[in-house]
This record gives C-alpha cells, sequence and structure tokens, in this order.
C-alpha cells in the first residue's frame, strides 16, 4: 500500500509543477466576446418605392473588429455596415444581418420591414375621404373659421330672413 500512496503523491508533485505553454489548450484565456449584431432600419414603416436604410451601425464587439457585415433581406444578399434598397410591393419582408469578427465569431439579428401603400397617391379604400369634410369635428372649418355646431348655420338663416322681412313690413309702413 506505501507503494501506491508513493506513486500517487509523485504523481501529484509532477502534475502541480508542469508548466503549460502559451495558448495551449488547457490555460486559462481571458473571456473572448462574440459580435453583437444590431439591425436599424430607416424608415420602418416605409411606402413602396421609398429607399430604405438598414445600418448595423449598432453591432458591436467589446475585444475585437468586426470584419463582415452580411445582409438576407427578402432572399437578396448584400454586403456592408450601411445598406439601402428600395420595394415595390407592400408586404411584411424579412430582415437577417449576420456579422463576423476578426477570430470568425458570428452574431445573427433579425427583424421585419413593413412596405406600405403609397398613401399620397394611393387612399386606403376602406377610408374614403370627402373634399370639403373636416378630418376632425371638434376642428374650425379652415374656409369659414367656424365650429360645425349643429342647427348653428340654419339659425343664422332664420335670423336674415326675419331681418329681411323686418324691413320689407317697416318700408310698406
Amino acid at each position: 500500500m506505501v507503494a501506491v500512496e508513493a506513486v500517487a503523491v509523485a504523481v501529484a508533485a509532477v502534475a502541480a509543477e508542469a508548466v503549460v505553454p502559451p495558448g495551449a489548450p488547457g490555460e486559462d484565456e481571458p473571456d473572448q466576446q462574440k459580435p453583437n449584431a444590431a439591425i436599424a432600419i430607416d424608415p420602418n414603416p416605409a411606402a413602396v418605392n421609398e429607399t430604405v436604410t438598414f445600418s448595423a451601425a449598432k453591432s458591436t464587439d467589446e475585444d475585437q473588429d468586426i470584419v463582415d457585415y452580411e445582409w438576407k433581406i427578402n432572399k437578396e444578399t448584400l454586403e456592408g455596415k450601411t445598406v439601402t434598397k428600395t420595394f415595390n410591393k407592400p408586404g411584411e419582408y424579412p430582415v437577417k444581418l449576420t456579422v463576423r469578427n476578426e477570430a470568425g465569431e458570428t452574431d445573427t439579428a433579425t427583424a421585419t420591414l413593413t412596405v406600405k401603400k403609397d398613401t399620397k397617391t394611393d387612399p386606403e379604400p376602406d377610408e374614403p375621404k370627402e373634399p370639403d369634410q373636416p378630418d376632425d369635428p371638434d376642428e374650425p372649418d379652415e374656409d369659414r373659421g367656424l365650429l360645425p355646431i349643429p342647427g348653428f348655420g340654419m339659425s343664422i338663416a332664420i335670423v336674415a330672413l326675419l331681418s329681411v322681412a323686418l324691413l320689407l313690413s317697416r318700408r310698406q309702413n
């Protein structure tokens, strides 16, 4: 039994004196931070045929430079920290950004771009707008400067007719 204990003590002593060369798998390495992908879309929502800017400027990596920005926007692949694109149809478009740092580590972020009809040229069919109808009944009518008070216009018409009738009756007397 003494021989077994002596061998165990000798192995422990050798292991304690072992030096791990730099870069070896057993060496304690500082924690490497992976990159962090971040997407900014301007504008979102966008109108049909409006130029949309996709930016990865807020993507970060604490200890290395980000060296590659790959965008997948509606099945199209684009490269760069900032890219632009226009869309000719309304809808929801998936956006995926993958960033890679100098060590080859990657991170991916996703977002959705909403493209709507151009409301300036194509009014929504469920919201027809009358040309002389004010947007809000509580706002003053810009043409007349009056609040739309129910019966107010009729009251003025009656007062005007009574005034004309009174003047005509006085002239006849």
